[in-house]
């Protein structure tokens, strides 16, 4: 209960006063209350993989697996939202089971047996209060009775005003012809939403019928029979009397009458769209009659007026139309416009619908391997791979089908081509890992190869003072490498880390056993990921604005400029410190001797106390303040409002960076599948050849939500690509 709301569901006993702290059932909104919170738990899965009402949830699937996987998830939904699953009261893995006053078997469904002995033991009701409550009854499982309307004829005409019950030989055969139906146990069937329609419908001066029918065949449609006990296919057809106003109306008006009714009936398998479309034209095409008798319905004799007067006009305005709403309308001549322009501008005054003329006709496309046919030709044709936005548009002005926006996108984001040879315009916002902390000078070292005017130099900087050093080498072999890291070790002792690219120049068994010798640990960067080993490459950046300095005043030779570039960033304010790497090297701020820093003379031993203390307290504060400038920088990026994620399983293309320098390569490579994501926002990639590799997240394309792992469909309003 909401906090202020709580007194208002007090009550008093004798001795206490009781508040609600939770809703209580019974209040009016209590129900609706409780569906809302429950649509909202499963919401996205919702009559795609369960259904609910109230509390009772069915989960559906195709196969043992399919279920237990549903399960699962729908379990998980409910776990964070705090709700528990009486399970006394459960049922699991069941091909029958009884939901809402209904029994839903693979074959179909039919009504609840425990639930129609009430309708069993009615009595031949008396009274207007009775009939009601006897049709009430019924009529919830009205779509199981054949031609409802007309048996329950006799009994809804005593409903009449000033009418007399009369319990005539009629009046009590249809009471018990209804009874017996249900008692007969007739079943539903399921429709195919894969195969094609027919809709069948009649009217006549007593009631309207309409059955959607589905066709098994080119030339053999599923029909019910005359027997109870029939097996009544698809959405089930319905009927209602007519009411006297319609009666008296025009016959093509109430043959068309069905057909409006049928999309209200079948409005859950008919997208929204669809059944917002209307055609003025409905009433200028004759429309051939099809006899039939198996059908139970009455001989269609009539045709609709294949000319347009003003009466038939303005009967469809009044029947099809609604105030204020949309519409889209089409003519086949220009006469035929300007008499619905006058006869609307009679009908309607304030209120009037809104109609919007159309100059060409749309094709609505149902067939689903044609639909995929347009989207490609009109995506790979002429446009070479244009993006959603572009593709749907084109697409739009002359097809139309339920969900085409979607199909659209969903068809882009798979396209391959698209994949590897377009720019990605999103790239993937990876959020920061925190890096371990560094409490002491050469702790650890990150080490990289740097080539200026042909000449190689090993640079290496400390990772807590910022201190750096560039080592000149001959080769990048091996042998090379290891007698420049051992004259390092030399000059500032052995390290606890070392941090390398993936070079060849470093990945070797000669580089790797002396350090295992030194018991240093190695920390290899993702191949093609700079960013990785960000430190070093921010020195080099920076190393190079000093030696181009340099070169513009001296024309020294390589090694000896780099000698210079380097004692310049060494004396340099460092922007994370705030002081250059040798002050906090070495605890002072000058570079005289450190005796002449005070007037009083120190004995050794008291010097080496005050430095030691001194060098404590300083590393102590550049710790504190190195972590709260990496802990600023990553909150920052990782505020980010969207995050992308990737999870084992999903397919994924990985940046080809040789398209940086040539522009005519695909910017991506793969497919790839993610076979394990780790901690340090890296994954390992499987190719279809079972081929792995372990690459940064950073470098790859981000996965199109809904086509890999299922969660939700692509937003066409702003594409990708």
């Amino acid at each position: 209960m909401n906090p202020d709301d709580i007194e208002k569901t007090a009550f008093s006993t004798e001795n206490r006063h009781y508040e609600y702290l939770r809703m209580p059932f019974g209040l009016k909104n209590a129900p609706a209350t409780f569906q809302r919170v429950m649509d909202n738990i499963l919401r996205g899965i919702q009559n795609e993989k369960c259904l609910v009402y109230l509390d009772d949830i069915i989960i559906f699937s195709t196969s043992l697996e399919e279920h237990i996987v549903r399960l699962k998830e729908v379990f998980e939904r409910l776990r964070n939202a705090n709700f528990k699953i009486q399970l006394d009261k459960s049922k699991f893995l069941r091909k029958e089971v009884a939901y809402l006053g209904h029994i839903i078997t693979p074959e179909g469904v039919k009504p609840n047996p425990k639930k129609i002995k009430a309708v069993m033991k009615y009595p031949i009701p008396k009274t207007q209060k009775e009939i009601k409550s006897f049709l009430g009854l019924l009529g919830y499982y009205r779509r199981f009775i054949p031609n409802f309307a007309l048996l329950t004829k006799p009994l809804t005409t005593c409903l009449k005003k000033n009418s007399k019950i009369e319990h005539n030989e009629q009046f009590i055969k249809r009471f018990e012809t209804c009874k017996q139906i249900l008692v007969n146990h007739p079943i539903l069937q399921y429709p195919d939403f894969t195969q094609p329609f027919i809709l069948t419908t009649d009217a006549s001066n007593v009631a309207l019928a309409q059955t959607p029918e589905n066709l098994l065949t080119e030339f053999e449609t599923v029909r019910s029979n005359s027997s109870h006990n029939s097996q009544i296919p698809g959405p089930s057809g319905t009927q209602r009397q007519i009411s006297t106003s319609t009666s008296t109306s025009s016959t093509s008006r109430r043959e068309n009458l069905p057909k409006t009714k049928t999309i209200d009936v079948c409005e859950n398998a008919i997208d929204r769209k669809e059944r917002q479309i209307f055609i003025t034209t409905v009433f200028q095409n004759p429309q051939k009659p099809k006899v039939t008798k198996e059908n139970g319905m009455s001989i269609i004799k009539a045709q609709i007026s294949q000319k347009n007067n003003n009466e038939e006009i303005k009967n469809l305005l009044i029947e099809f139309c609604e105030p204020k709403k949309h519409y889209y309308c089409f003519f086949d001549n220009e006469r035929m416009y300007k008499d619905f322009c006058r006869t609307f501008s009679k009908t309607f005054n304030d209120d009037a619908p809104i109609l919007k003329r159309c100059t060409k006709r749309i094709t609505l496309v149902t067939n689903k391997d044609k639909q995929q046919d347009l989207i490609k030709n009109h995506h790979e044709g002429k446009t070479n791979h244009r993006g959603i936005r572009e593709t749907y548009t084109r697409l739009q002005r002359l097809n139309f089908w339920p969900k085409l926006t979607l199909d659209v996108s969903k068809f882009i984001n798979k396209c391959e081509i698209c994949k590897k040879i377009k720019y990605e315009r999103n790239p993937p916002e990876i959020p920061l890992k925190v890096t371990p902390k560094i409490d002491c000078p050469f702790q650890q070292l990150n080490i990289d190869l740097f080539t200026i005017e042909g000449k190689t130099f090993l640079t290496i900087i400390d990772a807590f003072t910022k201190l750096a050093q560039a080592y000149p080498i001959r080769s990048k072999n091996a042998i090379d490498i290891s007698d420049t890291l051992i004259v390092c070790f030399s000059h500032y002792g052995i390290p606890e880390k070392i941090t390398f690219d993936s070079g060849t120049e470093f990945q070797n068994d000669t580089v790797q056993k002396l350090l295992e010798t030194h018991k240093i640990k190695i920390h290899f960067t993702t191949p093609r990921h700079p960013h990785s080993n960000g430190l070093i490459e921010r020195f080099q950046s920076t190393i190079t604005e000093h030696y181009r300095i340099l070169k513009q005043n001296f024309n020294d030779p390589p090694h000896k400029t780099m000698i210079y570039a380097i004692s310049g960033y060494n004396n340099s304010i460092h922007s994370v410190t705030n002081l250059t790497p040798l002050e906090l090297l070495f605890g002072h701020t000058s570079t005289r001797n450190p005796f002449d820093l005070y007037h009083n003379v120190r004995y050794f031993q008291q010097y080496h106390v005050d430095h030691k203390n001194r060098m404590k307290l300083i590393y102590n504060e550049m710790t504190k303040l190195m972590q709260m400038q990496k802990e600023k920088l990553i909150n920052k990026r990782n505020a980010q409002p969207e995050q992308t994620t990737f999870k084992i399983g999903q397919t994924v293309f990985e940046r080809n960076l040789l398209a940086d320098r040539n522009k005519s390569k695909n910017r991506y490579l793969g497919p790839f599948i993610i076979e394990s994501v780790n901690n340090d926002n890296t994954c390992i990639l499987k190719n279809k050849n079972n081929q792995r590799k372990r690459v940064h997240l950073d470098n790859l394309r981000p996965p199109v939500p809904g086509l890999s792992s299922g969660s939700s469909s692509p937003n066409p309003s702003s594409p990708r690509n």
